[in-house]
């Protein structure tokens, strides 16, 4: 039998001193074409448990339960509930 995964519910929070909205990305990278939308400040995530390191930044592994559109013009902004992506440590780190 397969285990099924632990995820771990966290919330976004402030980061650098921001409260601001937190990017969601495609891959673990500031290149913001990998951003698919942003979760807002305040929302959860689910963490997965994978952790990467990528561009000197921790990436966790998470799941949104719903995005916004980014203001960035290169984001992909799309925007469908319950996708898997990647957000910086500093929004959910405790």
């Amino acid at each position: 039998a397969v285990p099924f995964p632990t995820y771990y519910s966290q919330q976004i929070r402030t980061c650098a001193g921001n409260e601001s909205n937190a990017n969601f990305r495609a891959f673990p990278s500031l290149d913001p074409r990998s951003v698919l939308g942003v979760v807002a400040y305040g929302e959860r995530v689910q963490l997965t448990g994978k952790v990467l390191q990528g561009d000197g930044v921790t990436w966790y592994e998470a799941i949104a339960p719903e995005l916004y559109p980014s203001p960035d013009s290169e984001a992909q902004n799309r925007l469908e509930a319950g996708q898997s992506g990647w957000i910086a440590s500093c929004f959910v780190e405790r």
